[in-house]
């Protein structure tokens, strides 16, 4: 398997698990004990990443043997290690013998806590989800919809799970979620999108409750800001 295809497949699990029947796409945990009751809920089991203690970086496969990656939050202007970038390099050795690259198809990549990462630090997660995601749909989800959530009190510590958002920067999305553009719009390109990278999206009536969500979501986050 090629890094594209590792890549391919880490989106397509994440896709998979939001439109289960309940969403199980899992990004943020209160504490490491979350990922081992999670086995009970949802199957799949925690592996050790080599080189990392547990409180670091852990392996989540799932029971398609899929891997994720999860890795202690850190503040970055305060204790940012980079950790998070030498465990996704050993992760992708480990999981796909590869290595890692900073470029794909002319476009620049970044290594992304799929739950902010400050904002995970504060609230207190002891692990999130990392993966590898496109530059620019990472920074135009995160100045429009993650912002907020860094703020000094992001919410209750609690398990965290993928929303739309997520899925839009994790695929690649490359439309800006900026004023300028109908939030309706935005949501149903996104679906488009998802759908026409071959990855797993609710057809119907479900798709369309998705969308009309995001489309209010959005419509939220915007007024927040």
């Amino acid at each position: 398997m090629d890094y594209a295809a590792f890549l391919h497949q880490q989106t397509a699990a994440i896709v998979e698990q939001y439109f289960a029947n309940r969403n199980v796409a899992w990004i943020g945990v209160p504490d490491t004990g979350w990922l081992t009751r999670r086995q009970t809920m949802d199957g799949g089991h925690v592996v050790a990443l080599p080189g990392f203690p547990a409180i670091d970086a852990m392996i989540w496969r799932d029971d398609k043997d899929r891997a994720e990656l999860w890795v202690r939050p850190e503040e970055k202007a305060v204790d940012g290690s980079d950790l998070y970038e030498h465990a996704w390099r050993q992760f992708v050795r480990l999981a796909a013998n590869v290595e890692a690259v900073t470029m794909l198809a002319g476009r620049k990549l970044a290594i992304d806590h799929l739950y902010p990462e400050t904002a995970g630090k504060r609230l207190g997660l002891a692990l999130v989800r990392v993966m590898a995601v496109n530059l620019r749909s990472n920074s135009l989800v995160g100045s429009t919809t993650e912002k907020a959530a860094a703020g000094p009190k992001p919410g209750t510590l609690r398990p965290r799970f993928a929303d739309s958002f997520t899925l839009a920067k994790v695929s690649g999305f490359q439309m800006s979620f900026a004023r300028r553009n109908d939030s309706a719009s935005i949501a149903r390109a996104l679906w488009a999108h998802l759908r026409a990278q071959g990855y797993p999206v609710a057809e119907g009536a479900i798709g369309e409750l998705d969308a009309d969500l995001t489309a209010s979501k959005l419509d939220w986050f915007r007024d927040d800001l």
